[in-house]
């Protein structure tokens, strides 16, 4: 298994912030796998003082973990992010939580995964190929949260 969607929900996505976040290019830095459509934005360094984005931090604070790095991830409208290997990352498991719009999640040739606004996904992507599609029209934005293994994880999660 290599995504699991955790018992979480979401029911109010944080409009605001996300909105004073797209408005503001220069948090964002261009990843070259997105082939200019793929864009992150990541907790001490583009968000130097994460405290300035209270709603960001209320959905990672729904995860009952220890919060190791907050990501935002933008993909662009009709644009993809290339497969991929994601490195070690200190033994933190990662967590999708989608905020706006749709896409497909591909792990390898043959898992995809469709993660839909409000829902929380646990993703293991440590050295295995990985990417995404977003054949829509409307820009994906996730919230990527990185939280440290801990009983209630390794309850919902089963690679841990």
């Amino acid at each position: 298994m290599s995504a699991v969607r955790l018992p979480l929900r979401l029911d109010v996505v944080p409009t605001d912030e996300l909105n004073r976040l797209l408005a503001t290019p220069s948090l964002w830095w261009e990843h070259r796998l997105g082939g200019g459509g793929w864009f992150l934005s990541r907790e001490h360094r583009e968000l130097l003082d994460v405290s300035a984005w209270p709603g960001f931090l209320a959905v990672a604070d729904m995860i009952p973990a220890q919060r190791h790095q907050l990501w935002v991830s933008l993909l662009r409208a009709k644009h993809q992010i290339g497969a991929h290997r994601d490195q070690e990352r200190g033994g933190a498991v990662r967590v999708h939580v989608p905020l706006v719009g749709a896409g497909v999640f591909e792990v390898g040739s043959t898992r995809r995964y469709t993660m839909k606004v409000g829902e929380f996904w646990a993703v293991d992507t440590v050295g295995r190929p990985h990417g995404a599609r977003n054949d829509s029209e409307v820009d994906r934005v996730h919230l990527l949260v990185d939280v440290l293994p801990n009983d209630w994880l390794r309850r919902h999660v089963p690679w841990l």
